[in-house]
């Protein structure tokens, strides 16, 4: 099951890179293998079974936080020491025990070294790599480009938030003209208008420096042609 959650939690980070619907979908479902590797530990007789088990014990803590985490539910942070603490019995009786090296263990270390990463990351640095793009250069769809900019916002950098949204704001009325220009359908329009509306309502905020909320955005996906 170990190489099962690496292989659907590896598919999950590249859907998330290359913005595939999913992505959260494949890494809410990774956390079911943990779980099944456990209970499937726990039926077996081999001598290893404590090492395995408390292998299985720590990945699970760890799925459950890169979800929380990637989901931005609140509490991550706190959910990434009881992952620790759930992770280092399983290093301490392996090494005392002396047992082999094996795939388990080095996938283990691995994962454990990578959430330890992304726990490391500052948010607007962690989002910036899972979106790939450079946002500041390529063209990002507006709504990440907001929630990027709160994020620079939050961590004392407006000047940076106030670039995003100005490009985001950019973009929204390029696609509005867009629409116009082929009379396309008024629901779609509705998104866009309401858009540029929610974005410059945040770029004021910025501006007055008390931007504390985000406006509510319609996560629109049109890719309209440069």
């Amino acid at each position: 099951m170990f190489i099962t959650y690496f292989i659907v939690l590896t598919l999950s980070i590249v859907f998330m890179l290359i913005h595939w619907p999913g992505a959260h979908l494949l890494l809410l479902l990774s956390c079911v293998f943990p779980l099944i590797d456990i209970l499937v530990q726990s039926i077996r007789t081999k001598k290893d079974k404590k090492l395995r088990m408390l292998s299985s014990t720590g990945l699970l803590g760890i799925s459950i936080f890169l979800v929380f985490l990637t989901l931005i539910w609140p509490g991550a942070r706190i959910l990434f020491f009881g992952a620790i603490a759930m992770t280092i019995p399983y290093f301490i009786v392996f090494f005392t025990s002396k047992a082999k090296m094996n795939l388990r263990f080095f996938l283990m270390v691995f994962i454990t070294l990578f959430a330890v990463l992304n726990f490391s990351m500052k948010e607007s640095t962690r989002r910036e790599f899972y979106m790939a793009e450079d946002p500041f250069k390529d063209r990002v769809p507006s709504f990440l480009l907001r929630d990027l900019a709160f994020n620079y916002y939050n961590e004392g950098n407006p000047e940076k938030a106030e670039i995003l949204l100005s490009k985001a704001l950019r973009r929204l009325k390029e696609q509005e003209e867009y629409i116009a220009d082929n009379k396309m359908s008024g629901f779609e329009e509705k998104i866009v208008s309401d858009n540029i509306k929610g974005i410059s309502q945040d770029l004021e905020a910025v501006k007055n420096k008390n931007w504390e909320r985000k406006a509510y955005l319609i996560y629109e996906d049109f890719y309209f042609p440069e």
